[in-house]
């Protein structure tokens, strides 16, 4: 992730764009939401981008490197952040920031005011290095304008968010059938369904239980809630840092989620990495548990 981020931006510098875009304009890449770097969409940069982004603050923040790699690793942080910027994904950037803010937390939560004083001290730092950074934070902001033009802050997400509530609502126990949309929404007499052969829901948790009801959301949300609360839990009595960086990961992740929808969407990278994720978040808890357990023996 690190390194898809590094190279976008540099991808940006030089005019290199590997999402696919139609636009008779030489500058399309350089509109909102038009460019992805070297992956095939913004919405995959923004997020792979972000989790990077939190991955180098946590080793940051909790390891001690000598300064020429410190140096670098900060470069990279920041590289990551503003390809975050410059995919326009205003949900990968509230997730960098979620992330960024949960690693702080459990850094200084023994010491709240010394917290605080590091909040502050970065917001002051982007306020005064706004300049530096506004051109690659344009595409975010034409978005947010966009929408608030359109009626609301999140319009881009109604219309899908209506529509699953709609097919939940037909078929609350064991939903409309996975993988599917309704032919009574919008989305599908628009036709674009048929088009491009495959579903975008707008959210993973109004798309298990559209689509898989009460039956199926209940033991997903068990899952992937109570992983996150187990880990939550041993950050907090155990004050370690490779559980804060997990469970700042996968917070991200869910928060993500609620405005893109890939739990279920087999052949996605981002299917593929939230379940690697979460095998990764378990199977920690679990060897730890495990070692716990054999000490007491």
């Amino acid at each position: 992730f690190i390194i898809v981020g590094i190279v976008s931006f540099g991808c940006y510098l030089l005019g290199v764009n590997y999402m696919n875009i139609q636009s008779e304009n030489d500058l399309g890449m350089y509109l909102a939401g038009a460019f992805g770097g070297i992956t095939q969409h913004s919405m995959i940069l923004g997020p792979l981008s972000a989790f990077g982004a939190i991955y180098l603050i946590s080793q940051l923040l909790t390891e001690h490197f000598e300064r020429p790699i410190s140096y670098l690793m900060w470069g990279a942080f920041f590289l990551c952040v503003i390809s975050t910027l410059i995919s326009a994904s205003r949900g990968a950037l509230i997730c960098a920031v979620m992330g960024i803010l949960i690693i702080l937390f459990f850094k200084y939560k023994g010491n709240m005011g010394k917290f605080v004083r590091r909040i502050l001290l970065i917001v002051i730092m982007l306020t005064a290095c706004y300049p530096l950074y506004s051109n690659f934070a344009s595409g975010v902001i034409q978005k947010q304008k966009a929408n608030e033009e359109s009626g609301s802050t999140f319009s881009s997400r109604d219309e899908k968010w209506t529509n699953r509530t709609a097919e939940f609502e037909s078929s609350p126990i064991l939903g409309i059938g996975f993988a599917s949309i309704s032919l009574d929404t919008t989305e599908a007499s628009a036709g674009m369904t048929q088009m491009q052969g495959v579903v975008e829901p707008g959210s993973t948790w109004l798309a298990i239980l559209s689509m898989t009801g009460i039956v199926g959301a209940i033991p997903f949300y068990i899952l992937v809630f109570g992983t996150l609360w187990k880990l939550y839990q041993t950050t907090r009595e155990s004050n370690m840092m490779q559980y804060a960086l997990l469970f700042a990961l996968l917070s991200s992740n869910i928060l993500h989620q609620f405005a893109e929808g890939y739990a279920l969407a087999g052949g996605s990278y981002l299917c593929y990495y939230f379940w690697l994720l979460l095998g990764v978040c378990l199977s920690s808890l679990s060897y730890d548990y495990g070692e716990e357990l054999i000490t007491e023996i």
